[in-house]
């Protein structure tokens, strides 16, 4: 066959080691750094002093702004949150200003093999309507959720808080992150829910979530050792 035939079996000589595929593994590591475009509040003050009826309050929009950081523990992660909205007044009391703030901190555990997780926080909430009330209480809770996916990611998760005496009641959270390299992403999530308290208050938080997520990155960066995105 001679050399040129057996050049052409055998294929182009390994003179450069190839750089491998970029491989999206998940991993609980990240920082959140996340602007809320959209944000809403209703309100149902169970104390009189908004109002001597007990009509519902509807803030007319709002903003904020937050961040979020997970740090992994083996299967087990800590993860602590703040966050502040601010919102335009409500429907037919424009003037009203309302600033809430959101601190919470706590521990969950996530199984390598599974796409589920679960977690537990303590929550530190206030909601300052102009200068006429401040309402701030601490609780806690608790929530499991759902994670997957490779380079575009999705989360879902549900769970049960009790903030005092700012109610307790069922929050929502759904979202997705898209990996732009292996530390960095970009994500949105959605959440909503609803705290009530034994005298018929009603506190209806719901905001959307848009930033840049910064993960914890590990393992070989020289080509041909592979690389790694870890995402959420």
């Amino acid at each position: 066959m001679g050399l040129f035939g057996t050049v052409l079996l055998a294929g182009p000589p390994a003179l450069v080691a190839q750089e491998q595929p970029v491989e999206y593994k998940e991993s609980n590591g990240f920082i959140d750094w996340y602007r809320v475009p959209s944000a809403s509040l209703a309100l149902k003050d169970s104390t009189g002093s908004l109002t001597a009826t007990p009509e519902q309050l509807d803030s007319e929009g709002g903003g904020g702004y937050g961040a979020r950081v997970r740090v992994p523990i083996g299967n087990a992660f800590f993860q602590g949150e703040f966050q502040n909205n601010t919102y335009d007044g409500f429907k037919g009391r424009p003037a009203t200003a309302t600033e809430a703030d959101l601190i919470r901190f706590g521990i969950g555990y996530k199984p390598a093999a599974w796409p589920l997780y679960a977690s537990l926080e303590h929550i530190s909430q206030s909601v300052e309507v102009g200068i006429i009330e401040e309402f701030k209480d601490s609780g806690y809770g608790a929530h499991v959720g759902i994670q997957g996916g490779a380079r575009a990611r999705y989360h879902a998760e549900i769970g049960y808080v009790d903030v005092g005496e700012l109610g307790a009641g069922v929050e929502y959270t759904v979202g997705g992150s898209y990996g732009l390299n292996r530390a960095f992403s970009l994500f949105v999530d959605h959440r909503t829910g609803t705290q009530k308290d034994g005298a018929g208050g009603l506190y209806e938080f719901s905001d959307t979530r848009l930033g840049i997520r910064i993960h914890f990155v590990s393992g070989p960066r020289k080509a041909g050792a592979g690389r790694r995105l870890l995402a959420d």
